[in-house]
């Protein structure tokens, strides 16, 4: 059984298996710092010379006019929605950084690039596409402030600002689409590459809730009931059981916990 280490189980000295060259930030520096914008554009360039399966677009330009990019991992390497469909392999949409202070979804991204594109995870692309959008909130990654976070344990004191560069929260603006970010969203991915899956990813460090990550289906009453309640009840819950028994990881629905199970025996709180 492969084995995911949280929380108390991390070696404290343990900063991956992969060469300098291709270790993220956290990586580099014991897991006390994140990756800047530039950073990750640096990061993405490495992979995409290093693999025949990356392809780049731009997703849009940022208020201050920074790229924000949208990567394609394919095999065999596609570069138009057309030579996706003619695949037959299904779509798959992940995001991070939409708050850019929740950076371990941005981070977890580049490592998750990097294992398909020169790793051991090269199989995915086998039975998927997926399209990845590391920082999709460059402006407020490159904007930083300074938080007491001292309750937290291992939050950085300097961290990117949750808003992008209008002062808008970007994770409210799904419906009204007044930010560059979700328009580009909306125009250079949904409507034109057209996944049957996203993922969006955020952090609840401001919650101590013990569990290797937390999880949340579409709550929107608007939307089709059937893929949403197939995720809330099958996708979602076979996720959490699995986890579990392969990988020794609990994970749970966001703002709850089993009553039964909690604390995770790994959990060591502040």
């Amino acid at each position: 059984m492969t084995k995911i280490y949280w929380d108390s189980q991390v070696p404290s000295d343990w900063t991956g298996d992969h060469s300098d060259e291709l270790r993220t930030v956290p990586e580099e520096s014991s897991f006390t710092r994140t990756a800047s914008h530039i950073e990750t554009l640096e990061f993405i360039s490495k992979l995409a010379w290093r693999s025949e399966y990356i392809h780049i677009e731009r997703l849009f330009i940022s208020d201050l006019r920074r790229i924000s990019p949208l990567v394609i991992l394919s095999n065999p390497r596609v570069t138009t929605p057309e030579e996706a469909k003619e695949t037959g392999k299904p779509i798959v949409y992940l995001q991070g950084n939409i708050h850019p202070p929740e950076a371990e979804g941005k981070e977890s991204l580049l490592i998750l690039m990097r294992d398909i594109a020169t790793g051991d995870k090269r199989h995915y692309l086998d039975d998927m596409i997926i399209l990845v959008a590391p920082d999709f909130n460059p402006d407020g990654t490159e904007t930083w402030e300074v938080k007491n976070t001292s309750t937290f344990s291992g939050t950085p004191h300097i961290q990117s600002l949750r808003h992008n560069a209008v002062d808008a929260d970007v994770n409210r603006d799904g419906i009204k689409m007044e930010t560059v970010n979700m328009k580009g969203l909306y125009m250079n991915v949904l409507n034109k590459w057209d996944p049957v899956m996203t993922l969006d990813l955020h952090s609840m460090g401001r919650v101590q809730h013990g569990y290797c990550n937390l999880y949340a289906p579409s709550y929107t009453p608007t939307g089709n009931p059937g893929p949403r309640e197939y995720t809330q009840h099958t996708v979602l819950p076979w996720i959490r059981e699995h986890g579990e028994k392969q990988f020794g990881a609990m994970y749970y629905t966001h703002a709850d916990f089993d009553w039964e199970k909690w604390p995770p025996e790994v959990w060591d709180p502040v």
